[in-house]
């Protein structure tokens, strides 16, 4: 389910299997970003298509951590497109999700501060975690309504356009339905 895999001979080497999780996402591609410019240049490695389990490889290469991994094809989840686009900074984890995509945009802000703004305690070791793995205590994490969280493109602008943290927890909040009782936990 999860990354694993990692490699022990160095520790700057990440997983050698990554997990596109909102939830499983299957078919879908990657391309390690080098240059962290958000587009795939010649040179930049891409993955294989990840399985119904989310996971995928980049074959014999492995992205060091902190290397840039975006999203490439969309891929689908139960037959339907996916529409979201995911990224993240790598890390031993492998996972890659919405949470994974806001810590890549905005390296930042402490993103377990702001989730717990709004009322969502999720500490920062949990922000790279699979939420679908069973191994996971904090339920809260796959309890939120992960595609309504994928707003984060609408978040990005607010960010930029807005003075306050104030206003860009409210708008945050219009954004996120959560209702722990949709759940499928």
């Amino acid at each position: 389910c999860g990354g694993g895999g990692s490699s022990s001979t160095s520790t700057t080497t990440a997983t050698e299997t990554y997990t596109v999780v909102d939830p499983y996402i299957k078919n879908a591609t990657f391309f390690w970003d080098k240059d962290s410019d958000g587009i795939q240049d010649s040179g930049e490695p891409t993955s294989t298509q990840s399985d119904s389990n989310g996971v995928f490889n980049f074959g014999s290469t492995i992205p060091p951590v902190n290397s840039k991994i975006v999203m490439k094809d969309k891929g689908e989840h139960n037959g339907i497109s996916y529409t979201g686009q995911l990224s993240a900074t790598v890390t031993d984890s492998g996972v890659i999700s919405p949470l994974t995509t806001f810590q890549y945009l905005y390296p930042d802000i402490n993103i377990s501060a702001r989730l717990t703004d709004l009322g969502l305690p999720i500490s920062n070791d949990y922000i790279d975690k699979n939420p679908l793995d069973n191994k996971n205590d904090n339920h809260i994490i796959a309890s939120i309504s992960i595609d309504n969280f994928l707003k984060i493109q609408q978040f990005s602008n607010v960010v930029m356009a807005e003075d306050t943290l104030t206003d860009i927890i409210a708008v945050v909040k219009s954004l996120i339905s959560y209702d722990a009782s949709d759940a499928n936990i």
